[in-house]
């Protein structure tokens, strides 16, 4: 090989490895693209919204779970018609005095002192399961129960009854 030729080729072969090496400093000292007219990047992610509970404690607390989808659900009624689902991250308004009627109704049958359950005694998983925690002042008891209890008052079958009303117009 001749001195020239492989003088060249050393040459070309430097270049070659230097010229990609001032590409990426270029790129790098060069300022950003203008941004588009029009366009905003955020720059935070705004987060969900949170619910606002009222002060008050809730007068009943009423949760669902099993059915074929084994469904878990949770609904705080409280005295000024609020129902809260804060799992599903709602807050609907039914007549408060359809609210208060049903806790005071509990109250004066004698929820507070049911016995902890009032269960079938073979359960079915696709069957509701009913948990009630009634609330008055700071007396508070929760009646677990199904609507195929056969031991169960019949007053406690009809409150389910009423809050399963309540929570329908909730979605009215």
């Amino acid at each position: 090989m001749s001195k020239n030729l492989l003088l060249t080729l050393l040459t070309g072969l430097l270049f070659g490895l230097l010229l990609p090496g001032c590409g990426a400093a270029d790129e790098a000292a060069a300022p950003p693209p203008p941004a588009q007219p029009g366009i905003q990047i955020a720059e935070e992610v705004p987060a969900e919204p949170q619910l606002s509970l009222p002060d008050e404690a809730p007068l009943l607390v009423f949760k669902r779970t099993g059915g074929y989808a084994q469904m878990e659900d949770e609904w705080q009624l409280f005295g000024n018609g609020l129902i809260v689902n804060e799992r599903n991250n709602q807050v609907q308004q039914v007549d408060p005095n359809a609210v208060v009627a049903l806790h005071q109704d509990m109250v004066n049958n004698g929820f507070m002192n049911l016995a902890p359950d009032y269960l079938p005694a073979e359960t079915d998983s696709e069957r509701f399961i009913y948990t009630i925690t009634l609330i008055d002042g700071d007396n508070r008891h929760t009646v677990v129960t199904s609507d195929t209890a056969p031991d169960s008052p019949d007053w406690l079958r009809e409150s389910l009854g009423r809050i399963a009303t309540l929570l329908v117009s909730q979605r009215e």
